[in-house]
């Protein structure tokens, strides 16, 4: 059960272990807005800190914000290669989100960079779950 604190902006809940299939736990804030549930998702999964994500916008128009940061990157454990748990560990998030009951199923994701590669990389395997992605620009070589 997630525990969740009031703020000016609706509800927050910080340092979210988010099971992945291999047990690893990926450090997940969540900001609802203020209201009855459920709502619409925006999915960030970050290698930057997930700390530097609070736009409060979401919660203010009515959809959760979920940021994540990454495999072995700041509060989430295992070890962080880049690129390659995100598709894996991007359809074990959303199958997480689509279990709590604050979420309605549907899920966007928004970010540039590697947030946009995360994109990238989980939009062929998802299974139509996504309703909106938002890349902005990244690299054109991951590998360089």
């Amino acid at each position: 059960m997630i525990r969740f604190g009031e703020t000016r902006c609706g509800w927050l809940a910080r340092n979210v272990p988010v099971r992945m299939r291999d047990g690893v736990a990926l450090a997940t804030t969540v900001m609802l807005p203020r209201g009855d549930g459920p709502f619409p998702a925006v999915l960030i999964r970050t290698a930057y800190n997930r700390t530097n994500y609070n736009d409060t916008s979401y919660p203010a128009n009515g959809m959760a914000l979920v940021v994540q940061d990454t495999r072995g990157r700041y509060d989430s454990g295992g070890e962080h290669y880049p690129f390659t748990s995100e598709t894996a560990d991007g359809l074990d998030t959303l199958a997480w989100l689509e279990r709590q009951p604050w979420c309605n199923g549907k899920i966007g994701m928004v970010g540039a960079s590697y947030l946009a590669a995360s994109q990238f990389l989980l939009a062929p395997a998802e299974g139509n779950r996504l309703h909106a992605l938002s890349p902005q620009f990244m690299a054109g070589d991951c590998w360089k």
